[in-house]
């Protein structure tokens, strides 16, 4: 399992018809047509989350568990 916490983020640019600047998100070659003003960024960012909001979340997922929220908790999977 891959552990260096990272996660996609993904941005899409749509520059149809804008005329403000020129698009210089993207470098390879022209269509040249619409697909040109258009644009899909995907990174991988490194995720970061502090000790206390992990440990509040772990105890929600607790909580919830144990009210059972979603139905009474037998610790087995529905069959």
């Amino acid at each position: 399992m891959d552990k260096s916490a990272r996660a996609p983020a993904i941005t899409i640019l749509d520059h149809r018809g804008c005329t403000a600047h020129e698009n210089k998100e993207y470098k390879g070659d022209k269509s040249n047509d619409q697909d040109d003003e258009m644009c899909v960024v995907v990174r991988s960012n490194k995720v970061t989350v502090s000790e206390g909001e992990s440990a509040k979340f772990l105890q929600q997922v607790i909580s919830y568990q144990a009210k059972g929220i979603d139905g009474p908790y037998t610790g087995v999977g529905k069959k």
